[in-house]
């Protein structure tokens, strides 16, 4: 059996631990995924460029993903936000 402060040790290390590390863009073309087609890289207005996939329960049509800093990540972009971003340059696919 396993001793109480092992299992103290192991919860906290679990409930400590952030699989999900912060991944910053640099073009849309990082944003490529078969699961959620339509990823652009998107200037969140402070931080950083992070991606972003297309998603119709959001006003903007847009959610943050997973990776984005904690404070933002899979929520719903502000539709503001896409004024900032321009549409994807159709001559270059970024």
């Amino acid at each position: 059996m396993i001793p109480r402060a092992s299992w103290l040790l192991i919860l906290c290390a679990v409930g400590c631990y952030n699989p999900l590390p912060t991944a910053y863009c640099t073009y849309d073309s990082f944003c490529l995924s078969n699961v959620h087609p339509g990823g652009r890289c998107l200037f969140d207005g402070d931080s950083g460029k992070y991606c972003a996939f297309p998603d119709s329960s959001c006003p903007s049509g847009y959610r943050w993903n997973e990776f984005a800093r904690r404070s933002i990540a899979e929520l719903c972009i502000d539709p503001v936000v896409l004024t900032w971003n321009p549409p994807p340059d159709a001559s270059t696919g970024d």
